[in-house]
């Protein structure tokens, strides 16, 4: 596995305080190093335990070519009975529509189309019960969340803000600035004007907002003007700032999220925690870099981030008490950062990796009690889907703990993959 070494990644992080040459000598440096250890006509490999099938196969429908995505690795394709699948396609206008896959009925169901898209995060899509999708769109020149209905393939209602977050029990989401995502970090914002949101708000006036689904209700629960005088860091001064990666706990008492800002010297994030109408806030982790997180149960996290103490690894971090220690260390941190998920039976914790030099992305399980760490694929990316358009793998585990949902691009086309890893990790 031709990954980075300890000095590649020293140096890399040596120039984090300028971007623009990080860019630009990441682009030249992997490059370089793709000549050197390119596998010639590789495009993907799985476990011999591992089976690899599309979700058409999963469902027994009958195929598409059609480019198929999913989005973000905190939420699930799968509807809660595991017969319904949710993605987005590429239509004949070039167009992004939202779509399900009914097992039950044998057929695909669309929605509509979206224009608040992106590589990353697709349209944020998530289901809300058995038969109802959230998503996100432009409506009547405003950025909105929509719910959509399978059965009745009706839109049953319109919300005043985007979804981020859906609470798991209540009928409530939590909502940011998109807008002032896509002046800042295009990567996870959306294209196209809105009404309601606007990409220059004060900062007394963006933040976290807390929508009712019920009564359409929103009120701005944290801002990033609370954030920033929250022990301020001369860092901060003249910086821009935005939060992202909203995330509720299991049973939705508590929620994290990321305030980053971008200044002279560098970007900098703070990880913080909580509680579900915005009160008691607590700063978890705050030694500049913090990346992907996902809940363990109501109360930890584990996280890819830094401490000044002990360098760059997967943390285990409580939320309420601070306690922190390393997870896999000398296993799981040698392959860097990933997009960790917990599996329903919280035994089995399933990650990904970056482009490698062979621009390889390689997929992970890593048992949380025996240490046993098994690699169930690896998968090519070509440099047509890089940058913005990159397709990360973003594992996802099904609620029954036998499959895990993938994006990737390794058959030269964005897709969405299922593998079977019941046998794997001994779920027959």
């Amino acid at each position: 596995m031709a990954q980075y070494s300890f000095i590649e990644k020293r140096l890399a992080r040596l120039i984090e305080s300028n971007p623009k040459i990080k860019k630009t000598a990441k682009f030249l440096y992997q490059r370089m190093q793709y000549a050197l250890h390119r596998k010639k006509d590789f495009t993907y490999e799985t476990h011999p335990e591992v089976k690899l099938e599309t979700p058409y196969e999963h469902l027994g429908l009958e195929a598409s070519d059609a480019p198929l995505f999913f989005g973000y690795y905190d939420r699930k394709p799968w509807n809660p009975s595991q017969t319904r699948l949710a993605y987005h396609r590429l239509n004949a206008a070039s167009d992004w529509e939202i779509v399900a896959l009914d097992g039950e009925k044998q057929q695909d169901i669309t929605a509509e189309t979206t224009a608040a898209f992106n590589f990353q995060q697709g349209s944020m899509t998530c289901w809300v019960d058995e038969e109802r999708l959230l998503y996100n769109n432009f409506v009547d020149g405003n950025l909105v969340a929509r719910q959509f209905n399978v059965k009745s393939e009706q839109v049953e209602a319109t919300y005043p803000m985007p979804l981020q977050t859906l609470h798991p029990g209540e009928n409530t989401f939590l909502s940011i600035n998109f807008k002032n995502l896509t002046r800042l970090n295009p990567e996870y914002g959306y294209e196209g004007e809105s009404m309601n949101l606007h990409p220059f708000l004060p900062r007394e006036e963006d933040g976290i907002w807390k929508v009712n689904m019920d009564t359409q209700k929103t009120e701005l629960i944290i801002t990033i003007k609370q954030l920033i005088q929250h022990k301020f860091r001369p860092e901060m001064e003249g910086a821009e700032h935005k939060v992202n990666h909203v995330m509720y706990s299991p049973s939705g008492k508590q929620f994290i999220f990321m305030h980053r800002w971008i200044g002279k010297q560098g970007r900098y994030t703070r990880l913080y925690a909580a509680a579900a109408d915005g009160s008691n806030v607590r700063l978890l982790l705050d030694d500049r870099m913090v990346s992907h997180c996902c809940w363990y149960n109501d109360d930890e996290i584990i996280a890819w981030a830094r401490t000044e103490a002990r360098g760059d690894h997967y943390y285990w971090l409580n939320t309420n008490t601070s306690n922190i220690s390393i997870l896999g260390e000398g296993v799981l941190d040698q392959y860097g950062d990933g997009h960790p998920s917990i599996s329903p039976d919280q035994k089995w914790l399933v990650t990904d990796t970056y482009p490698d030099k062979s621009r390889i992305r390689h997929l992970f399980l890593y048992n949380l009690n025996s240490g046993e760490f098994v690699e169930a694929g690896q998968f090519f990316a070509p440099w047509a889907f890089d940058l913005s358009k990159r397709a990360d793998l973003h594992p996802r585990w099904s609620l029954d703990g036998k499959y895990i949902s993938i994006d990737s691009s390794h058959e030269g086309v964005r897709k969405s993959y299922i593998l079977d890893v019941s046998s794997l990790i001994g779920k027959k």
